[in-house]
């Protein structure tokens, strides 16, 4: 109960390349990325685990990249700048839910492509906004082991906008300052 099991044998999947990558960080090569990644599109495929298959493709590229010494100054030069994703994230997901319009074309393949999350987005904001103090919402998902009808279904799985609609935006500004500092 709880379990969706496409999803569950891409995180199992996502946790091995992951231990592999860690034993062979220093001598990770191409023929290596290719095959996890051959093994990760037929995964991709045959589940609904898109974000596994994301993680273990950059996972993959990252270690490809880390074993030669010009992806090294390539993610030295990354990471100096990876503070901004705590700023760009929460303004790229408050972009794609507050703007997202349904029935446009380019808009409608960008949300088939990330699983319909910019229409729940949207909804989200619409029916609840967006409070400096927050608003109490009963979440209601697909996890619970009970499927409730498609209308019913209000869950937003992306962590800043649940933060900025359950906590309010005053929290969550703080709570990404602190993790700035």
């Amino acid at each position: 109960c709880g379990y969706i099991w496409p999803l569950d044998f891409g995180a199992h999947l996502l946790m091995i390349v992951l231990l592999y990558i860690i034993y062979r960080h220093d001598s990770f090569t191409l023929w290596e990325f290719i095959i996890i990644n051959i093994g990760n599109f037929f995964m991709m495929k045959v589940t609904t685990a898109k974000t596994d298959t994301i993680m273990i493709f950059a996972a993959s590229l990252g270690a490809f990249l880390l074993s030669t010494e010009m992806g090294h100054r390539i993610i030295g030069k990354v990471l100096k700048l990876s503070y901004l994703e705590m700023i760009c994230a929460p303004l790229v997901t408050l972009y794609f839910a507050v703007f997202y319009q349904p029935g446009q074309a380019t808009w409608e393949k960008l949300n088939a492509v990330f699983n319909h999350r910019f229409q729940l987005q949207h909804q989200a904001i619409s029916r609840y906004g967006l409070h400096v103090r927050g608003t109490y919402v009963k979440w209601r998902g697909f996890g619970s082991g009970k499927k409730p009808s498609l209308s019913k279904y209000n869950f937003v799985d992306n962590a800043y906008l649940k933060s900025m609609i359950d906590f309010g935006y005053g929290y969550t500004i703080l709570f990404i300052a602190g993790c700035l500092y």
